[in-house]
């Protein structure tokens, strides 16, 4: 169990790190070239990509692409990895609003899904509780947001 719980805790720091590291760039760029339901722009593909980038140098995926995104709302585009033994989803969202103080203020916030696997604790819930059904994989979506300039 402390074995899974490791691997599992780990997988979601480099999640988190990813995406606070895809959300710090997408606040550093400009809005320009932004439309809304239309096939993202360059800024924010390589927002994707830089998301994409820090998890293969983590050793999360490899050996997989990414794609070049879709619309998924307002100033939202999703992006998928293909080849990969798991599904990695990035969500990017350019123009997110929070209300900060009573203001709108315009925000950047990345979403990356991949699933966690348990190697042993699944079955050792199995020994404990006879007929106890864990699943043995579970899916991690850490977000980040940050404040477009």
């Amino acid at each position: 169990a402390a074995f899974d719980f490791g691997h599992v805790f780990s997988l979601r720091d480099k999640l988190d790190n990813s995406a606070r590291e895809g959300a710090r760039l997408a606040a550093a760029l400009p809005l320009l070239g932004e439309v809304s339901g239309s096939t993202p722009s360059g800024n924010t593909t390589a927002v994707a990509q830089s998301v994409f980038s820090y998890l293969q140098q983590a050793k999360v995926v490899q050996g997989c692409t990414l794609n070049g995104g879709a619309s998924s709302g307002t100033f939202a585009w999703t992006f998928t990895a293909t080849g990969c033994p798991d599904n990695l989803s990035i969500a990017v969202e350019r123009n997110y609003q929070v209300t900060v103080n009573g203001n709108n203020t315009s925000m950047s916030r990345v979403t990356v899904s991949y699933p966690a696997h348990f190697l042993f604790f699944h079955r050792v819930i199995g020994l404990l509780t006879p007929g106890a059904n864990y699943p043995s994989t579970f899916v991690l979506t850490p977000q980040a947001v940050m404040q477009n300039p």
